[in-house]
């Protein structure tokens, strides 16, 4: 099964490439957007497996992104990673539906792991597999399976999402 799919909605751009670079190492699949304008754009059309974003981003502010992120997958894991370390903004983080709070400056090393728990205890990969009878899809790696054999796919099945 291929890594998970990550967005990082984050208008510093220099913590941007930071965040997205490590979580490529790291083995994930990143989408680095600068804005939500930007994040809206990324989604269309594909499986975004968990977002990371900042509160205070250009354009809507990243709790009603997360507000609207939650009302289209009630199960997409959202982190918050943000300057706003107050007791107020992190209960309205959590109350909006955020998963997990992190309070800049992070340690890279704690959002990987941060990262890797919400994405066990929300069984995304899961979410990537189709089984029906003996045959068995995976999105996250556009293949099938029949009876566990592998079968061969057109170009065109895969794209058909």
């Amino acid at each position: 099964m291929d890594m998970a799919t990550i967005m990082v909605v984050e208008d510093e751009k220099e913590l941007n490439d930071i965040m997205c670079m490590y979580l490529r190492d790291a083995g994930y699949t990143v989408s680095g957007c600068l804005s939500v304008n930007e994040a809206y754009t990324a989604m269309h059309g594909r499986i975004i497996d968990l977002v990371i974003s900042d509160i205070m981003i250009p354009g809507l502010d990243g709790v009603e992104f997360a507000a609207k992120l939650r009302q289209m997958d009630d199960h997409l894991p959202i982190i918050f990673v943000t300057a706003r370390d107050d007791m107020a903004s992190k209960k309205h983080g959590f109350h909006t539906g955020v998963d997990d709070y992190m309070v800049k400056p992070v340690e890279l090393d704690e959002l990987v792991l941060r990262v890797e728990a919400l994405l066990r205890c929300t069984g995304i990969e899961e979410r990537h597999l189709l089984k029906v009878g003996g045959l068995m899809l995976d999105a996250g790696e556009m293949s099938a399976q029949w009876d566990g054999n592998p079968v061969e796919l057109t170009v065109r099945l895969p794209a058909v999402q």
